[in-house]
């Protein structure tokens, strides 16, 4: 991505995220007690970095940069459209 363009991300319910199968490894990117409020929501962005608020300059929590990750994130219904 240039840099300057607009990035876009998606919402999802912790729940959702947590049943890609490395789950442990977003977790343990998580800050201390996040994981267990339950309605916590993870962004997804387009270049599938997650961050725990929506806003391109909150630092990323996690880069999946794995098939397994991309092929997760493809199911998810909504992402990328």
């Amino acid at each position: 991505m240039q840099p300057g363009a607009a990035r876009h991300c998606w919402a999802y319910p912790l729940s959702v995220v947590r049943s890609f199968c490395r789950w442990q490894r977003i977790e343990n990117c998580l800050p201390r007690g996040f994981s267990e409020a339950e309605t916590a929501v993870l962004y997804v962005w387009d270049d599938l970095s997650v961050t725990t608020e929506p806003f391109a300059d909150d630092p990323c929590r996690y880069h999946g940069d794995d098939a397994e990750w991309a092929s997760f994130c493809a199911a998810l219904a909504g992402f990328g459209s």
